[in-house]
């Protein structure tokens, strides 16, 4: 996944969620700037850590559209 590919999809998470881009940071590289900084150019990210901030971010979608149907039942 390229990182404009993973910003757009951290930005529709953070809408779909109702939290900012800050909290996904926090909880995905443990750096409240680190997706603001890469979404600006003004940092890079190593193969593998974004690897894991993909799988952490499929993790949350995934709860999170539990969250959703849980309460339209």
């Amino acid at each position: 996944m390229s990182i404009p590919d993973f910003i757009s999809r951290c930005d529709r998470y953070c809408a779909h969620a109702g939290v900012s881009r800050v909290w996904l940071s926090k909880r995905l590289f443990s750096d409240t700037f680190r997706i603001e900084q890469l979404a600006t150019g003004k940092s890079d990210v190593g193969v593998r850590r974004l690897e894991r901030a993909v799988a952490d971010l499929v993790v949350l979608e995934a709860a999170n559209d539990d969250t959703a149907t849980e309460k339209a039942a």
